[in-house]
């Protein structure tokens, strides 16, 4: 399932990077051109899509907007002021992001002043609206992390005969899910060795969602409150 079909930037085959540490460090750092990048291919989507359907942005105007943001992090570096005991990098980067979209809406409107073209103003935004616009960013933010961490467990199985298939084969399925024993056909496997697999399989996409995660967080208590957040249930 794509999250944002009308554009292909964010995607890419590239591995994504895992600790979100070093990318803050290197964002802005002089002479190190990747911090911006790493940044980008990990939370364009998210960003993007959240822009797109919060203010009702033109896919353009979308891009646009989640570019400017990008760069604003490298030439105003808030990204400093970030402090992990005070909360998690998640919602750090959503208090930002509306302070620019924020920003953004009042030169629009300023210029636009007089004219025919109306702006939503931020200001009526309820607070109802708000966070249903920051759920949607957090459920695209999840999506976005369990697809980076089932790329990275593909690439690991790419020696294991037919486990990814297995994988790909019904939690991955488009239409309705095939049979255990329907796979295990296509595939010249037991139905027995096709749960066993998909059990494996599902651990391991689940373990490096956790990996990812954990480097966002300081302590386990605030990265159970992460996984609830965003995946619910407990880690």
């Amino acid at each position: 399932m794509s999250v944002a079909p009308d554009t292909s930037l964010g995607g890419g085959a590239r591995d994504f990077p895992v600790t979100t540490w070093g990318l803050v460090s290197r964002v802005g750092a002089t002479g190190v051109p990747d911090g911006l990048d790493g940044l980008c291919r990990r939370y364009w989507k998210p960003i993007y899509h959240y822009v797109r359907t919060a203010w009702g942005k033109s896919v353009e105007d979308a891009k646009d907007l989640s570019q400017g943001f990008f760069l604003w992090l490298v030439e105003a570096n808030p990204l400093a002021a970030y402090r992990a005991e005070k909360g998690s990098f998640r919602a750090f980067v959503k208090v930002l992001l509306w302070r620019f979209v924020n920003d953004h809406q009042k030169v629009a409107q300023a210029l636009k002043r007089g004219g025919a073209v109306q702006l939503q103003s931020l200001e009526t935004v309820t607070e109802d609206g708000r966070r249903a616009c920051e759920a949607e960013l957090d459920r695209t933010w999840a999506l976005e992390m369990a697809q980076r961490a089932i790329e990275r467990v593909k690439t690991r199985l790419a020696g294991r005969d037919g486990w990814f298939a297995v994988y790909e084969g019904y939690d991955l399925a488009v239409a309705d899910r095939p049979t255990y024993a329907a796979i295990g056909k296509r595939l010249g496997m037991a139905e027995g060795r096709v749960r066993k697999i998909l059990s494996a399989v599902r651990r391991l996409v689940r373990q490096e969602i956790l990996d990812e995660l954990e480097s966002q967080v300081t302590s386990q208590d605030e990265l159970a409150a992460e996984w609830k957040q965003l995946f619910g249930g407990r880690v």
